[in-house]
């Protein structure tokens, strides 16, 4: 569902900004996922470096064992996320 929820919103409707994209899609994912999802004003891009690649991420969820993210780089960037 979360999948479905990201592509309906960020590829289907490409009229609007992205940013208004991501908060579209952040306030989807809160009102399916209540108490999973960070609020509003928890949410911030931090950027990083790390691992061969450098870029910016918003995250939305993080546990243990999974993570949903907005991930944006301006420069090309190969590899991995997880474990193999």
């Amino acid at each position: 569902m979360v999948i479905f929820i990201i592509s309906y919103f960020f590829f289907i409707d490409q009229k609007q900004r992205i940013s208004a994209r991501y908060t579209k899609i952040a306030l989807e994912l809160e009102q399916k996922y209540p108490g999973h999802i960070l609020s509003e004003g928890a949410r911030e891009w931090l950027f990083m470096n790390a691992g061969g690649w450098m870029g910016s991420v918003y995250i939305l969820h993080a546990s243990v064992t999974e993570y949903v993210l907005f991930f944006g780089t301006a420069v090309d960037t190969q590899g991995h996320s997880g474990i193999v």
